[in-house]
């Protein structure tokens, strides 16, 4: 038996919309997919259209091996989908699935742009420049204007008789601290990294993919809320 990935090629707006199943050859994939959707009611394409149009995919799997097929909350095209391979010998499933699942995403190239952008918005940095109100700077400037703070930041800390600076440096520091709570290595790395003129090379594999970890873990990156083992099914 091989497995198979077979996927409508446009649009996906559910897990039905991209299975995983074991089949013979890529024609009875196609049949057992077209079977499928047969039986699932809110599904108007007609049999024919999944026959013709949807994609098969092989997928390469160990012998020693159970299958997963993992989809993210926010599902919108194939390639979203993680096929995960678990050995027979993997005592902590759920941990092994999601430790995959974090290597495959930390690859992936947005997300490292994310990491390395070193801006204060639209970036992995923009989220220690938050504080209990939100983001600190004054989201409603013109683009030709430059990045200012809050105007209840403005007035604190002028009450408070400090300097806008210090409130900032301090908060990303603290925040900083607080993301790399169990880490001390990362967070000293990636103070360097964003306060000099160092670049993304400093910033190693494990790096990555610790932040990617913690990142999905707080449901800042792609969240998969639907893993289901696949079966061998005749």
């Amino acid at each position: 038996m091989m497995l198979y990935k077979c996927y409508d090629p446009f649009i996906i707006e559910s897990p039905e919309q991209c299975i995983a199943l074991w089949a013979k050859n890529d024609k009875v994939a196609r049949r057992k997919c077209a079977d499928i959707h047969k039986k699932l009611d809110f599904y108007n394409a007609p049999v024919r259209t999944v026959l013709k149009d949807w994609i098969v995919e092989e997928y390469f799997v160990y012998s020693q091996c159970d299958v997963f097929i993992c989809y993210p909350k926010d599902l919108d095209r194939a390639s979203d989908v993680r096929i995960i391979s678990v050995p027979f010998e993997i005592s902590n499933v759920e941990e092994y699935v999601m430790n995959q699942l974090v290597e495959m995403e930390s690859h992936e190239e947005n997300f490292r742009e994310y990491v390395n952008d070193k801006s204060v918005n639209m970036s992995f940095n923009e989220r220690f420049y938050i504080d209990s109100e939100g983001w600190i700077f004054d989201p409603y400037l013109n683009s030709d204007e430059s990045v200012d703070v809050r105007e209840d930041i403005k007035v604190r800390i002028l009450e408070e008789n400090s300097n806008i600076n210090r409130y900032m440096d301090d908060l990303w520091h603290d925040n900083v601290h607080d993301f790399f709570e169990d880490n001390e290595e990362y967070r000293d790395i990636f103070i360097e990294y964003i306060t000099t003129d160092a670049e993304p090379d400093i910033l190693d594999e494990g790096f990555y993919f610790y932040v990617c970890k913690e990142l999905m873990e707080l449901g800042e990156w792609v969240t998969y809320n639907d893993i289901r083992k696949v079966d061998i099914v005749a």
